[in-house]
């Protein structure tokens, strides 16, 4: 049995339907992702990720 490739993504360049892309966002968490992202012109490390409203604190490690 194989592990599945993982595929790394920018997520300052990436766009609306790579992010959506992710098993674990959805529609909205998207939208709110490319929002702050947008507020703080670059996202400076992952763990920024985490003071998005809504972002599954319980699926960073796997997201990350």
């Amino acid at each position: 049995m194989s592990l599945p490739k993982i595929k790394k993504l920018n997520i300052n360049r990436a766009t609306f339907k790579q992010v959506l892309s992710i098993v674990y966002i959805d529609y909205e968490l998207t939208k709110k992702i490319l929002n702050y992202r947008d507020e703080v012109a670059e996202i400076q490390s992952l763990e920024e990720l985490k003071k998005i409203d809504g972002f599954p604190l319980d699926k960073f490690n796997r997201i990350a």
